[in-house]
């Protein structure tokens, strides 16, 4: 069975029986990791050292693996047999079926827990594949993918419970636009510091302000917001801090071309009758990734002629800081400047 829904997954956990293998993939450390600490928390706890064996997935030996799968137990019930971070990229065919067969079929007294990292190669991508299969016929495959937007709010929110805090609905928004963190091992450092910070009431926007981390590209996505309010002094303001911050130039010029370009294409794609899924498929953004969303939301309010302006202003002043001597502020402020000097307008 291969699931994919962190609730569907922790609900597998909870059955009475562990399954005799268990795959455990995807882009999502944090939830990776939080499946294999259930797993392994069940494991014999009777003292003997034999009832567990661990393999390093980037060096081991396959017929020690096999060995260890298909011993028999001891002291206990149940075996475990783990092999952390397996390369499927440095797998050869031969070892990449042998392992398939091992894992197509361990002993019913064996559970054979894999955790896989994301192959960089097709070879690898297809080899992974394979095992997923394999596991799939002998117990389960749990891939941890990226959490939407509203997954992480609501998982923000369940931190800050646990600690007797409550955080709305807004905070939560205001925490991932604040922070610009989707990684939720991270996030949930944020948040820890948060909870002792707020010790059992709400937490506010000042509080998220005082605490988190602003992330470098949250900073630059201050000047775009304001650029796209049509605040000039706000967004000149912003220029300046980030100067002042010693922010690369050509990064704060590319914050603001990514986001012109997210509204381009969103206007195309509304043009076209099109909508966010098939917006992320064409250009490659990640599932739900709330760039999209905004831009889908904001377009309206821009002309495609406007858009088309702005991204032209910005490339002009990404080559002339790449190749002139000009004070790279002065280019900045005379790009943003710029970009209040045609009508917006739909």
């Amino acid at each position: 069975m291969i699931l994919t829904e962190e609730r569907q997954i922790l609900d597998a956990l909870k059955a009475p029986e562990p399954q005799r293998a268990y795959l455990l993939t995807g882009e999502e450390p944090y939830l990776r990791d939080l499946y294999l600490e259930k797993i392994l928390a069940r494991r014999p706890k009777t003292g003997d050292d034999f009832a567990y064996q661990h393999f390093d997935g980037g060096r081991f030996d396959l017929q020690e693996l096999a060995a260890a799968v298909e011993a028999v137990a001891f002291l206990s019930d149940r075996r475990y047999v783990y092999l952390q971070g397996l390369e499927a990229d440095a797998l050869s065919a031969a070892d990449s079926e042998a392992l398939c067969a091992i894992a197509a079929d361990p002993p019913e007294t064996t559970t054979f827990v894999i955790t896989a990292q994301q192959p960089a190669t097709p070879g690898g991508k297809s080899r992974l594949e394979a095992l997923k299969k394999a596991v799939d016929r002998s117990g389960q495959v749990l891939e941890s993918r990226p959490p939407q937007e509203k997954d992480l709010k609501e998982f923000l929110r369940r931190l800050a419970s646990r600690q007797g805090c409550t955080l709305a609905a807004a905070q939560a928004g205001q925490f991932l636009e604040y922070t610009g963190l989707r990684d939720m091992g991270q996030l949930a450092g944020e948040m820890a510091k948060l909870t002792a910070y707020c010790q059992g009431r709400a937490i506010t926007a000042e509080d998220i302000a005082l605490l988190c981390t602003q992330q470098e590209d949250t900073r630059t996505f201050e000047l775009s917001r304001a650029v796209l309010r049509q605040d000039r002094q706000r967004a000149l303001e912003a220029v300046d801090e980030l100067c002042f911050q010693r922010v690369e130039p050509v990064m704060i010029l590319s914050a603001l071309i990514s986001s012109f370009a997210d509204l381009y294409r969103a206007k195309a794609a509304l043009a076209a009758g099109l909508g966010q899924a098939e917006l992320e498929k064409d250009f490659g953004y990640r599932k739900g990734d709330f760039r999209v969303k905004n831009a889908l939301r904001d377009a309206g309010r821009f002309s495609a002629g406007y858009l088309r302006h702005a991204l032209r202003v910005l490339g002009e002043a990404d080559a002339l800081l790449k190749s002139s001597r000009l004070d790279a502020q002065t280019v900045l402020e005379t790009a943003v400047v710029k970009l209040f000097l045609k009508d917006v307008r739909a």
